[in-house]
């Protein structure tokens, strides 16, 4: 970004929230906290870091025919090079580029509801880094980049211009790169080391280096007794869980809250070889309530697995056996 004064002013901000945050650590807190009160907790997360190349498509089922696609499907099984052209289409015609990424977005909306909120993640040295900055930095969420030689990831997001289906095509990119040396720098530890909690989602337990880094993200975070820190995952894809499921089991017991949706659910009881329950969970809501207890029962004494079903309730269980559903108010 040198040379480009609009990119260096965005991170000499985010450098200088970063460091009043820092100074927040020292001794000298406890002045803030006898003027203010104590500090809202505190969410870091570690997520891929993308922006949504929007699209709206005329007849998008042709063109995702010769993908074995259809509106509304995600390209989570396909080919890299086929990921490729279909951002490629995306980036044709593009409506909109903004800020996006499950475990970003969940870190604006924690600081929009007043909670404070950092984000561990690897950008490129591009315009597309520049968006994903300015939207931590905008949220005020402490944006904890590591910057690499590659372009930042992008996700195509095909729509149909008739029923407004979404396809998804996501090119991780730069953010393939966040390796564990990352979590050593004294301004990620600072704060990995103070969090309340700390948020992972399964999309960056694919591949290596960043599955050690999730790894040592969680040690790191577990092993500081003083914040009580917990851990928080998310399942994030139902077609991703065969390929996770190794990184997902080691993390499971050490885990107080874990994320999902019903399909996810059915979809890790199969690898699990819930099958008799997890094939008429489908139709069954007393089934998805043993499935989400069983989930739970694999989760850290005291643990909660909460699994959303859109416009259904939303399900939650705990290790000792206990289930309810919550049902989901209206939208207006």
């Amino acid at each position: 970004m040198i040379g480009d004064p609009a990119a260096e002013e965005v991170f000499a901000l985010a450098d200088l929230r970063l460091e009043s945050l820092e100074s927040l650590l020292q001794p000298e807190a406890s002045a803030w906290t006898g003027l203010f009160g104590p500090l809202p907790p505190l969410l870091v997360g570690f997520g891929n870091p993308t922006v949504d190349v929007i699209s709206v498509i005329d007849d998008l089922g042709s063109h995702l025919l010769e993908f074995g696609l259809s509106p509304g499907t995600e390209a989570t099984g396909l080919q890299d090079s086929q990921k490729v052209a279909l951002v490629e289409l995306a980036m044709k015609n593009p409506s909109a580029k903004v800020a996006g990424g499950a475990c970003m977005n969940t870190l604006r909306v924690a600081s929009w509801w007043g909670l404070r909120g950092a984000f561990i993640g690897a950008i490129g040295r591009d315009m597309e880094g520049l968006i994903i900055q300015e939207a931590l930095v905008d949220a005020g969420v402490v944006p904890l980049l590591k910057q690499v030689e590659k372009n930042t990831g992008i996700c195509g997001v095909l729509v149909d211009s008739k029923n407004r289906d979404r396809t998804l095509s996501m090119v991780r990119g730069a953010a393939a790169e966040l390796d564990p040396k990352w979590l050593e720098k004294s301004s990620v530890s600072c704060l990995v080391n103070e969090a309340s909690m700390v948020y992972i989602t399964s999309f960056v337990l694919t591949s290596q280096p960043r599955i050690a880094a999730a790894e040592a993200l969680a040690k790191s975070a577990l092993r500081n007794s003083t914040s009580r820190t917990r851990l928080c995952l998310n399942l994030s894809s139902a077609g991703l869980l065969r390929r996770v499921k190794d990184s997902l089991l080691q993390l499971l017991p050490e885990c107080s809250f874990l994320f999902g949706n019903c399909g996810e659910l059915r979809a890790f009881a199969a690898l699990m070889g819930w099958t008799a329950i997890a094939a008429t969970a489908s139709e069954s809501d007393l089934d998805q309530l043993e499935l989400i207890k069983r989930l739970a029962a694999m989760l850290k004494p005291g643990g909660m697995a909460v699994i959303t079903a859109g416009a259904e309730p939303t399900m939650v269980a705990t290790g000792d056996g206990y289930a309810q559903c919550f049902p989901v108010p209206l939208v207006p």
